[in-house]
């Protein structure tokens, strides 16, 4: 048998592959071959360096593009120009334009003053450049103001350059007819800036308006809307007093409200500022600002006016409220004017017995109730959704100030939600007092407990005597001790269980409360117990006005004083005495102060404290009374209600900063030019505080205002030279301060420096070229350099250069150098 064996055969495919890749491989080797014999056999040879010619230019020309010239010399020295070394290029900036934009915020171009201070010259100001500054400044400050609210931060530093500008144009310019939007719109930026003088400038604007004829009593509104539209004014007719034409009360609304009574007699008319609040802008912008009318709505202030004759002398009083509070823990009290008084009197809520805690969101409604004959003011609101509760609360007047009468808490529970009316009561009894927690618990207790708690758990089942025992504490807190006995007998002989946890308590309670003297003993045997509050009703139904009487009796009550002391708390130069106690062990050390007014002792609970050796220190003891610092760390006053002289505690909040000295000063220089006082005596003592205290604005870069202040000062008193001085000054360090655009707005540039010098380069006998030399000639002769040389030596200046850093970038570093103008 034979085997027949075959070669397997090689198909087309496999062959024209083979061939393109040996194809392939042989043109890349032919690359490789080519790009390394490149520099050795295939480049071109060099190219001769071209010959520099000297072409030198007799008269050199300026032109709009800068030409460049290559001029080689035989010596490494550069040629000599007739400019200074190193001069930057200089791009001249058009004079300020005179007409600010009608569509836009009106600015000024950044730019660097030209030619040095001989250059400059005051402009002869008239009303049109000050209405022009004015305009400039208030524009710019009113849109960052609302561009900084709109993203949520409360930007008003500019409103205060606006203030300044309106008044520098009031004090030269008062009567010109301009001068009533200047000073409505400074009456505005006040209010913003939440200055008292707000109310004043609003007023004296509209009596000036008044009493000049400037606008009618029944045009008024129209005439303030005429002056800023953004304003709706609101006129109404009062009841006038026997001995005026008239009684009107205006109020101005814009995100805020003010309040003016206008009172017409036969001489003229009289404005008085009665409330101003225009602070919550700061807020409120930020809702209006980003289009959500609903939060904007929800947050600008709505007040309420009323009139009532709450005092009894037969002229009603205006009542003033906001109905959305701003503070929601505390109540805020209507703000209430005497018509009988000229100007119109605040009347004041009692500082003692006035405070009201509600803790919780509300709205502020008050109203008129009248009670034997006496005419009352009634708070009421709802509060507590869940366990919707009603809170009224009256006050009358007392011949001194509004006293607190009654407070009165009415629940309306729902069935479904009565288990959060458990929070209800522990509110009450810290926030609104016992006597409010007692009308709580007696409405609840027929209906408690509930059959599951906010956990969805069963109560216990003796939670109905907890609410009892609560109920009795409170009662003896308040000095009801029948009614304590009585309802803690009943949780006694009727318990929910006979294994209550609270009947144990309730016997203690009862076992030591004996007589009325035994409260304190009996309240520290349980920490439901306010110790603090029974202490204070002790020391006040103490009949006698001597500490030294009063010890024992503290003692025999069962107080055990820890330490005690004395201290000139009114600084009246007698010493009163002061004690520590603490109630329960391990609760925190109360230090209280006993002030003696009249024939009583009062009882003040002035702060818990870590140990039971305060120290007390003055904080400031020239005011009256001396502000004192307890432990290094807080700081009180002992003031006294106006009604009874009765002393009560008075928090004072301690600066976070140090008073700045120089800032104070500076500040009351400004008020004395703006009142009228001499501009020559304020810019003499401006100067001297270049001396004294020296110019502590320099390590902060913010000296823009005493530059601007001392060329002011110097311009009011005819010194022109110095007042060019001081605003180049202010140029020229503060290029983007607002008060460098007031400045800029005054100074007139003499000529325009030449727009655009011819550079030329040098280069050395090598092929590198030396630094660039800049030249600016115009003939054969050179002309004044646009830049002062930094290489020179510094003369005296108008004013210290500040050796900081500048906050406002500025084009250039280089320092002037022209003569001072002082001696």
């Amino acid at each position: 048998m034979t085997s027949n064996s075959q070669s397997p055969s090689i198909s087309p495919q496999t062959r024209t592959l083979l061939t393109s890749l040996v194809v392939l491989g042989l043109f890349i080797m032919m690359l490789i071959i080519l790009i390394v014999s490149y520099p050795t056999l295939l480049a071109p040879p060099p190219t001769p360096t071209a010959t520099l010619t000297l072409t030198p230019t007799e008269t050199p020309t300026i032109t709009l593009t800068p030409t460049i010239t290559l001029t080689p010399t035989p010596s490494l020295t550069p040629r000599p120009t007739w400019t200074p070394t190193h001069t930057p290029t200089i791009t001249p900036t058009a004079p300020p334009s005179q007409t600010p934009s009608p569509t836009a915020a009106a600015t000024l171009t950044p730019a660097i003053p030209l030619g040095g201070e001989a250059n400059f010259v005051l402009y002869d100001w008239n009303v049109d450049r000050a209405q022009q500054l004015v305009e400039m400044i208030q524009s710019n400050a009113s849109l960052s103001y609302q561009t900084a609210l709109s993203r949520g931060v409360a930007q008003n530093q500019n409103l205060t350059y606006a203030v300044f500008a309106e008044n520098e144009a009031l004090l030269r310019f008062p009567d010109t007819p301009q001068a009533a939007r200047w000073r409505f719109w400074r009456a505005q930026n006040l209010a913003l800036l939440g200055s008292k003088q707000a109310g004043s400038a609003f007023a004296e604007l509209i009596g000036e308006g008044l009493n000049q004829h400037k606008t009618e009593l029944s045009q008024l509104t129209s005439w303030i809307s005429k002056l800023e539209p953004s304003f709706q004014a609101t006129l109404t007719d009062l009841h006038p007093r026997p001995d005026t034409l008239s009684v009107h009360l205006l109020e101005l609304q814009q995100n805020g409200s003010a309040f003016f009574l206008i009172v017409e007699t036969s001489a003229a008319f009289q404005v008085f500022p009665l409330w101003v609040d225009f602070t919550a802008n700061q807020t409120n912008i930020v809702a209006q600002v980003t289009q959500t009318p609903s939060l904007s709505q929800a947050k600008q202030p709505r007040y309420r006016v009323f009139s009532a004759d709450l005092t009894g002398d037969g002229i009603e009083e205006i009542i003033i409220y906001r109905q959305n509070p701003q503070q929601i823990e505390w109540l805020e009290h209507p703000h209430i004017y005497n018509q009988a008084i000229t100007p119109p009197q605040e009347l004041l809520f009692d500082p003692i017995t006035t405070p009201f805690e509600l803790g919780m969101t509300y709205t502020n409604t008050w109203d008129i109730q009248t009670k034997s004959s006496i005419m009352e003011l009634l708070f009421r609101t709802r509060v507590f959704p869940a366990c919707p509760a009603e809170i009224s609360r009256s006050y009358r007047w007392d011949g001194n100030t509004f006293q607190s009468v009654q407070t009165k808490v009415t629940v309306l529970p729902y069935n479904s939600t009565i288990a959060y009316c458990a929070f209800l009561v522990e509110h009450a009894r810290n926030a609104w007092g016992d006597a409010s927690a007692v009308q709580v618990i007696q409405t609840l207790l027929p209906y408690w407990p509930p059959a599951l708690d906010l956990q969805g758990k069963p109560y216990p089942a003796d939670a109905k005597d907890e609410l009892r025992f609560r109920l009795a504490v409170y009662q003896a807190e308040l000095g009801e001790r029948q009614s304590a006995l009585k309802t803690l007998q009943d949780l006694l002989i009727h318990p929910s269980i006979a294994t209550s946890r609270w009947i144990m308590p309730a016997k203690i309670f009862v076992d030591v409360y004996k007589k009325p003297s035994d409260i304190y003993r009996a309240c520290t045997s349980t920490p439901i117990c306010h110790a603090g509050l029974i202490l204070q009703q002790i020391i006040e139904s103490f009949s006698g006005s001597q500490v030294n009487e009063l010890l024992p009796y503290l003692i025999n009550t069962g107080v055990i004083l820890r330490s005690t002391g004395y201290f000139d708390f009114d600084g009246n130069g007698s010493k009163e005495f002061w004690f520590t106690v603490q109630h329960r062990a391990g609760e925190k050390i109360e230090f209280w102060a006993l002030i003696p007014y009249g024939t009583h002792i009062a009882p003040l609970l002035i702060e818990t404290v870590d140990n039971q050796n305060p120290i007390l220190t003055y904080y400031d003891d020239t005011q009256t009374p001396p502000v004192i610092l307890l432990n290094n760390q807080s700081a009180f006053q002992i003031q006294r209600a106006p009604s009874n002289r009765r002393p009560y505690v008075s928090k004072f909040d301690l600066p976070k900063y140090y008073p700045d000295k120089f800032k104070e000063r500076l500040q009351q220089l400004e008020e004395r030019l703006f009142n009228g006082d001499s501009a020559s005596t304020i810019y003499q003592e401006l100067l001297f505080m270049q001396k004294t205290p020296g110019l502590l604005c320099k390590a902060t870069w913010s000296c823009d205002h005493y530059y601007y202040l001392l060329g002011l000062a110097a311009e009011l008193s005819g010194n022109n030279q110095a007042a060019v001085a001081a605003y180049y000054r202010l140029w020229w360090d503060y290029s983007k301060s607002p008060f460098t655009t007031m400045a800029r707005l005054k100074l007139r540039q003499l000529y325009v420096p030449s727009p655009t010098p011819t550079l030329t380069f040098t280069p050395t006998a090598s092929a590198t070229n030396t630094a660039v030399l800049p030249t600016i000639g115009i003939g054969s002769t050179p002309t004044r350099s646009t830049t002062p040389n930094p290489n020179q030596t510094a003369t005296q200046t108008s004013a210290p250069l500040p050796t900081s850093q500048s906050p406002y970038p500025s084009l250039t570093s280089v320092t002037p150098t022209t003569p001072s103008p002082y001696p």
